[in-house]
């Protein structure tokens, strides 16, 4: 009986730890998310600040930077291929949203990445392709 309460403990412990780690995974991945779109964006704002690029071209050079940040480079990717066709807001929503179920972010981290594609169409003058 002893020996069954052990094993039982040990069942529960290990599991617990397996648990733990499993959501501690998906709070890392959060945060290199986060780190490696705010670094996107600073190259995004560079770009447009200094070189006056067309917002599809910069999204085309940041989908090649970020080719190994899988969800990242696909909101780039898809932006630029959709600003063909609607203008640079619809496409950045559309956009996160196809990709959002390859990010760990939560929702207040996607609705603040959506809200970056209003700002965008408030820049108008960069919009053309």
């Amino acid at each position: 009986m002893l020996i069954l309460k052990f094993i039982l403990l040990l069942l529960i412990f290990v599991s617990s730890g397996y648990i733990g780690i499993l959501v501690s995974a998906k709070y890392r991945n959060r945060v290199m998310e986060l780190r490696n779109f705010k670094e996107a964006i600073n190259i995004l704002e560079s770009k447009i600040k200094f070189t006056y690029e067309p917002l599809g071209e910069i999204f085309k050079e940041i989908t090649k930077i970020n080719k190994e940040r899988n969800g990242i480079s696909k909101i780039f990717e898809e932006t630029s291929l959709n600003m063909q066709n609607e203008d640079v807001s619809k496409s950045w929503e559309n956009a996160v949203e196809k990709s959002k179920s390859v990010l760990s972010l939560n929702k207040e981290d996607i609705n603040v990445i959506k809200g970056l594609g209003k700002l965008l169409r408030q820049n108008r003058c960069f919009w053309t392709n």
